[in-house]
């Protein structure tokens, strides 16, 4: 439930999933602009998947009570936005500096949500 409150642990998972839900709303939207403001050129086609996925992942996160498995897919997102932001930067997509910065922030989400996902797992919330 959207409002539903727990942990710490539980709450970042639904916080996640609600910012999960406003890039999946802009991706799937505006796919061009996103992709452009995002540093990833033209690519309407990642930009539209990867938004639609984020709806699905960021639904599962507000409604699912097993929050783990949603966190893992999350991390999942996040390595194949890392592999949109590479293939911008071999390609020399313009602007190189968001590109860069998006490669290693999604590195690091990557990390952050799968290291959360155990998390979850472990306290019994999966």
């Amino acid at each position: 439930m959207p409002g539903e409150t727990g942990g710490p642990l539980q709450r970042l998972a639904l916080a996640i999933g609600w910012v999960s839900l406003g890039f999946g709303v802009a991706l799937t939207l505006a796919p061009l602009r996103s992709a452009a403001f995002l540093g990833w050129g033209d690519r309407e086609v990642p930009a539209r998947v990867i938004g639609l996925a984020d709806l699905i992942v960021g639904a599962g996160l507000l409604l699912d009570r097993r929050r783990s498995g949603w966190m893992l897919a999350r991390a999942v997102l996040n390595a194949a936005l890392a592999a949109v932001y590479a293939l911008a930067l071999a390609e020399e997509t313009p602007p190189r500096t968001r590109a860069r910065g998006g490669l290693v922030s999604m590195i690091c989400l990557t990390t952050f949500d799968y290291s959360l996902s155990r998390l979850l797992r472990k306290a019994g919330a999966s």
